[in-house]
């Protein structure tokens, strides 16, 4: 993001990213137009627009009574990108995957991360990928483009906590492999 975004390497080694420009209030009454114009020009501004949600973006919200909170959704909207990100290297919204299965870095526009198609790794590359449907399916979850349909920080975790702990699934080829993250 264009504010208070840094990488900081403490004396271990071990990097830490720290971005704190969007912080704001974790939960938004979109009451007035003054309220939506705030919160999409601050995320405009103050966010990085490859993990941005999708309701902040100009036009991606409306205000009144009837109309659903901004909340700590677009965490997890970020959250999401940020875990497509450690597993492919590039948030969903600025890569592509060619069908030989290597990777393709593309311009983030507000219209690909309002569009939310996750790009699909080709089917016949999968097994290059170490990444099992489970964990794939989780991210294309967490990153529902409606924010009223978009799950909860509390139920992704839940959703992990039930990964971590199922003993064994079943592959598609009838094997038993161990029911892991990755």
């Amino acid at each position: 993001s264009s504010g208070g975004s840094r990488v900081n390497d403490l004396d271990d080694g071990v990097p830490i990213l720290m971005d704190f420009g969007s912080a704001r209030e974790l939960v938004v009454k979109l009451v007035d137009r003054k309220t939506v114009l705030r919160l999409t020009e601050d995320a405009a501004q103050y966010s990085t627009i490859s993990y941005r949600a999708p309701e902040l973006f100009e036009g991606g919200l409306r205000h009144g009574p009837l109309e659903a909170d901004v909340d700590g959704k677009v965490d997890v909207w970020s959250c999401g990108c940020l875990l497509f990100g450690l597993m492919y290297g590039a948030s969903p919204f600025e890569m592509e995957f060619r069908q030989s299965g290597t990777v393709r870095i593309v311009e983030c526009t507000h219209l690909r991360v309002l569009g939310g198609k996750i790009p699909q790794v080709p089917a016949r590359r999968e097994a290059v990928f170490k990444y099992s449907r489970q964990m794939h399916d989780l991210v294309e979850w967490i990153l529902t483009v409606d924010r009223t349909e978009r799950p909860t920080m509390e139920e992704v975790y839940q959703r992990v906590e039930k990964m971590l702990t199922r003993p064994s699934v079943s592959s598609s080829s009838g094997s038993n492999v161990s029911s892991r993250l990755v």
